[in-house]
């Protein structure tokens, strides 16, 4: 974490989201988050599947998506992202949750 502050130009704040492992919650990584402004965020103790959505969702962005881009800036990312999310996974992916149907496909029925 301390590598990528000093090696990123990263936004005054920053939400981690993590497990609640002891890499995590030990009281030199909580004073190093005050530190660097740093918000913690973590998924219940007694739900482990509770972060699954997102990372999964996370995943198939970056891997079916952003992977095959050089991001130049912010901008380039923040519109990649939004194609990606509202045109691409809305509209046009199919969801093995929904029967092989969109998103949307499976909140018009």
């Amino acid at each position: 974490m301390q590598k990528a502050l000093l090696k990123h130009n990263l936004p005054k704040e920053l939400i981690l989201h993590s497990d609640q492992g002891v890499q995590f919650t030990s009281k030199a990584f909580v004073d190093f988050c005050l530190e660097y402004h740093i918000v913690q965020s973590m998924r219940k103790a007694d739900c482990p599947y509770d972060s699954a959505p997102m990372e999964s969702f996370f995943g198939k962005l970056k891997n079916e998506h952003l992977n095959h881009y050089s991001i130049k800036n912010e901008s380039h990312l923040r519109s990649l992202i939004e194609d990606n999310v509202y045109c691409y996974y809305d509209h046009m992916r199919p969801h093995s949750a929904f029967g092989g149907q969109t998103s949307m496909e499976a909140r018009s029925e």
